[in-house]
């Protein structure tokens, strides 16, 4: 039998009545969760062993029960966005070359080939249904962001997802008088983990009305969850916003990108919990976490790693991770539990580590190698500067440009940000153009698009 499947139900049989699911209108105990489970479970026969099956709903209570009845019949779950335009959702499925999809409403124009299975028909009741049936090494499909390149389809086995949530739930001592909130969509590793933790540290899993910032404050008033993971734009909305009452938290964990420091301290000094964490889809979430504590004097570090994480740093000053919970590609037959992160950085005398930037932020212009992140970095510290993001263009003369393309404040004042760069960058550091736009486009998780602002050159 599946392990988590089985673990579900030893918890269904200890502690029945403690609410395992919540959202705004309905609270599901352990023993209803169960028992709504089994009923339903027949209608999946469908499914085949080592089958991928995506799932593009909505997320909430039901998507727990898809998932688990996915695995529950030996398959393979691939949740993906929704909202995603059906040339975006055939490229997923055609990448893993997936037969079946899992929808609230049949997508008129989806390629015919593909079967399009409609949520309401998984809800009936079948009693004839078993339990114990197969079980698969791997469990999970999802895709990386595909921030700076296209996006890459990851396979994750049951033994990845469990060495990731257990070095979480080690570090907190986890347990069943703790909740969580789905902050994040289950489309991406981060938010996935967060209904995997739940459910091996038995505790409670709240639901958002949207994963949206205000939603997100509001679910945290009416809930007072003990942990949350946010991306970098939400901390900075929850910041601005009558945080102090929330007294409940264990934990916010921040990561998905580049952190400011500055709104962390805003938040440590009113007494909240931020954690700052590293990891990527590859690494099964996080792998490195930097405390309150820590964060005193160590404010631009990625933390420490987990207990059950080795990391070093290669010659080529690149971040390497080791660990259990590595994934690996859905191209490759097989991966060594290493991965080079692509990450530049080093590890401090106290073995903290310290992210430098993306091997893929560095080019090189005019000859010379240039760091694209300490550009935005300088160019961030305009307060007249709302976002920015610094490009290496293909150029005839330069071999790459420097540009940078800037999201601005009212009242952008364009020889104060040359002063500040000219005083904090070397000549061959400044950016060739200076390029305003309304808004950076934006990846699902926050990050800004690199890829989609490359297309405008």
């Amino acid at each position: 039998m599946n392990k988590i499947i089985n673990h579900i139900i030893q918890t269904a049989q200890t502690q029945p009545n403690e609410v395992f699911l919540e959202n705004s209108v309905q609270k599901v105990s352990w023993r209803e969760f169960f028992e709504q489970f089994e009923q339903k479970l027949g209608n999946f026969r469908f499914i085949q062993k080592n089958e991928i099956i995506a799932i593009a709903t909505e997320q909430g209570i039901n998507s727990v029960q898809l998932i688990l009845s996915i695995w529950a019949k030996g398959g393979i779950a691939m949740p993906i966005n929704p909202n995603s335009n059906t040339h975006e959702i055939e490229r997923k499925l055609q990448k893993v070359a997936c037969e079946k999809i899992i929808v609230a409403t049949k997508i008129p124009d989806l390629d015919e080939n593909f079967q399009q299975i409609i949520i309401s028909d998984l809800e009936k009741t079948n009693r004839n249904s078993e339990i114990m049936l197969t079980e698969s090494e791997n469990a999970l499909i999802l895709f990386t962001s595909g921030s700076t390149n296209e996006s890459k389809a990851v396979i994750f086995t049951f033994e990845n997802l469990l060495a990731s949530a257990n070095s979480f739930i080690e570090y907190f001592n986890a347990n069943s008088s703790d909740s969580w909130l789905l902050s994040l969509p289950i489309f991406h590793i981060g938010g996935f983990m967060i209904i995997f933790r739940t459910i091996l540290a038995k505790s409670t899993l709240f639901f958002p009305l949207q994963i949206q910032n205000k939603a997100i404050l509001e679910a945290i008033g009416k809930f007072k969850p003990s942990f949350i993971s946010v991306v970098n734009p939400t901390l900075s909305f929850l910041e601005k916003s009558d945080f102090t009452k929330y007294q409940n938290l264990k934990g916010i964990f921040a990561g998905g990108g580049p952190i400011t420091e500055n709104t962390i301290s805003e938040m440590i000094e009113k007494g909240i919990p931020v954690f700052k964490v590293y990891g990527s889809t590859e690494t099964t979430s996080m792998i490195t976490i930097l405390s309150p504590k820590d964060f005193i004097n160590k404010k631009k570090s990625a933390g420490n790693h987990f207990a059950n994480v080795k990391i070093f740093i290669s010659d080529e000053s690149e971040i390497v991770v080791e660990a259990k919970q590595i994934a690996r590609y859905f191209e490759e037959e097989n991966r060594e539990q290493k991965f080079y992160t692509n990450d530049i950085g080093k590890i401090d005398e106290d073995g903290f580590l310290f992210i430098e930037g993306r091997i893929s932020e560095f080019i090189i212009s005019g000859g010379v190698n240039i760091n694209l992140n300490k550009i935005e970095k300088v160019i961030k510290n305009c307060k007249q500067i709302k976002d920015c993001a610094v490009l290496g263009i293909s150029d005839n003369y330069w071999g790459e440009k420097l540009v940078a393309v800037l999201e601005i404040e009212d009242r952008f004042e364009m020889e104060l940000l040359q002063k500040i760069l000219i005083e904090n960058l070397d000549k061959w550091e400044i950016p060739k153009e200076l390029i305003i736009i309304n808004e950076l486009p934006k990846t699902e998780l926050g990050k800004i698009d690199k890829k989609s602002l490359k297309q405008l050159f």
